[in-house]
């Protein structure tokens, strides 16, 4: 009985040694994403998160030419623009990726480009909070700036409905709300984001009289 025992340790020692072994083995694939609640963590390493440091590097670095080297600051941004591609092509499904293409392309003016790449960012339901948030505003004031009203306002609707502490959504949805017309809604949207994040004395004097005159607009006394 007892070498039965000593046989049936040694058994279960063995298989438990091997599911270790396999499990490192597992891990430490950068490839290999073992499970849902480490997937998102492991994409990064799969895509190789050091590239898009490293290009996001250089845009920030673009950005700080803006005002004293506009050729310099659209080489480098076009450079950037390349890089992304290739990164996307690498990965088609990264939505991160996306939000960057899509970004890079506002920043150069390529606004229609834009448009495709910051959808398919936020369709595909993987994105980080803050990158959601700027997709949805990068999406609705590129709407906007190129015509398609209807669709800004429902996007930044949608943004706020998610975030609804964010002004600078509004403001751009109170802008777009300008553009069809809806003169009221609009204003309505600027004066409340006013009075919630003005810190000025005298705006704060007369909050219960703008308030007031917010709902009033075409009042006469």
């Amino acid at each position: 009985m007892g070498s039965c025992l000593f046989a049936s340790v040694a058994v279960v020692a063995a298989v438990a040694l091997a599911v270790a072994a396999a499990a490192s083995s597992r891990y430490d694939q950068p490839d290999t994403v073992p499970d849902a609640s480490c997937g998102r963590y492991l994409s990064y390493w799969k895509r190789g998160c050091l590239n898009i440091a490293a290009i996001l590097d250089e845009r920030e670095k673009a950005r700080s030419l803006r005002h004293t080297d506009e050729a310099g600051f659209y080489a480098m941004l076009e450079n950037v623009r390349q890089s992304l591609i290739n990164l996307s092509n690498e990965h088609p499904d990264d939505a991160k990726i996306l939000y960057e293409c899509a970004s890079t392309r506002d920043m150069l003016g390529l606004e229609k480009e834009a448009v495709p790449y910051y959808k398919k960012a936020v369709a595909l339901g993987t994105l980080e909070r803050e990158d959601l948030r700027g997709t949805y505003l990068g999406l609705g004031s590129t709407y906007r700036c190129i015509g398609q009203y209807e669709e800004a306002i429902a996007s930044l609707t949608e943004g706020i409905s998610l975030f609804p502490a964010d002004h600078s959504l509004k403001v751009f949805l109170a802008l777009a709300k300008y553009n069809v017309k809806d003169f009221t809604g609009s204003i309505q949207l600027l004066l409340d984001s006013l009075l919630e994040t003005s810190s000025c004395q005298h705006v704060q004097l007369y909050n219960r009289a703008i308030r007031y005159y917010r709902d009033h607009l075409d009042e006469i006394w």
